[in-house]
């Protein structure tokens, strides 16, 4: 496999809310906060170490500008899925709307920005699927990767190691506040809080929660979404370690918000609110008398994915 020398590949990858209410690592949606990633490769493409590539980035935390930062371990896995080469030198720059360890899906992507700059790197065709399986394959679980890739409202699994998903169509004019505190929550602690098994009668909870769910979306039945969302299988778990998690649900219930649910792993509480009356500002003001620097945010989901543009230089 050759590799394009000499060039600059940005990536614009969306912002992710994953478990989406009753749909634990199943559903997922794309939002319009990105995280852009360029990646300059130079030097002829000649040797199949990476560790030997001189490597170098640019607005990047200093303690994550390593060779175990996540960007770049998935662009080596990538190139070395494809059987290619590697350049003498890569630069990646990295410019992120998206608060980190928050629920929003940093890390996937960063996934998806690595092993899709290494298929672009590539001379080869390919489609996104084949990048959505070495994605699923680093992350673990398609529920987040699937829309930062593909965009969109998405269900995916995994089975016999190989990822299926369907998009569901659901309307562009649902609207999203996402509250979002100061802290971080990692994923690896908030999913070591969940049970080993569960009750029978929480898992047919969840099965009827989650087609009704996702009928009221595809149907823009927006009232039903407030019992719809409602979860038994990880949300009651995570809540417990998230702080001012209650107060934060008490400001949605009081402002009558459509519906509410803990974005990915956490601590992001995310709001469905198709009242345009209840604005960003007063989602704010609300938020600032808590203690733990809560931001809201206004979003979209977004529809396009990932998006890649090429630069000579």
């Amino acid at each position: 496999m050759n590799i394009n020398i000499n060039k600059k590949i940005v990536l614009r990858v969306p912002a992710t809310s994953a478990n989406v209410g009753p749909g634990f690592d199943s559903l997922g949606m794309a939002l319009n906060i990105y995280t852009e990633v360029s990646f300059e490769l130079s030097g002829s493409a000649e040797h199949n170490d990476p560790e030997s590539m001189e490597l170098e980035f640019e607005g990047c935390e200093e303690k994550y500008a390593d060779r175990k930062n996540l960007i770049y371990t998935s662009f080596v896995k990538g190139i070395d899925h494809l059987g290619g080469s590697f350049p003498k030198k890569m630069k990646i720059g990295i410019k992120s709307e998206v608060p980190v360890c928050r629920g929003l899906g940093s890390s996937a992507a960063c996934i998806v920005a690595g092993v899709k700059a290494a298929y672009e790197a590539s001379c080869e065709q390919y489609c996104d699927r084949e990048v959505l399986e070495i994605c699923n394959l680093i992350e673990g679980h398609p529920d987040n990767v699937t829309p930062a890739l593909m965009g969109g409202f998405t269900a995916s699994m995994q089975k016999d190691g190989r990822v299926f998903m369907s998009s569901i169509p659901v309307s562009r004019e649902l609207r999203f506040i996402a509250c979002v505190p100061q802290f971080s929550l990692s994923t690896e602690y908030s999913r070591s809080v969940l049970p080993s098994s569960v009750d029978f009668r929480d898992a047919i909870y969840n099965v009827s929660h989650v087609s009704l769910m996702i009928s009221a979306f595809v149907n823009s039945e927006f009232e039903l979404l407030k019992t719809a969302v409602s979860d038994r299988l990880h949300q009651r778990y995570r809540s417990g370690i998230i702080d001012e998690y209650e107060e934060v649900i008490e400001i949605c219930e009081k402002m009558s918000s459509t519906a509410n649910f803990l974005s990915g792993a956490g601590p992001t509480v995310m709001i469905i609110d198709q009242d345009q009356s209840n604005t960003l500002e007063m989602y704010q003001e609300r938020l600032s008398k808590l203690k733990r620097g809560w931001k809201a945010y206004e979003l979209r989901i977004d529809f396009e994915g990932t998006k890649v543009r090429k630069e000579g230089f």
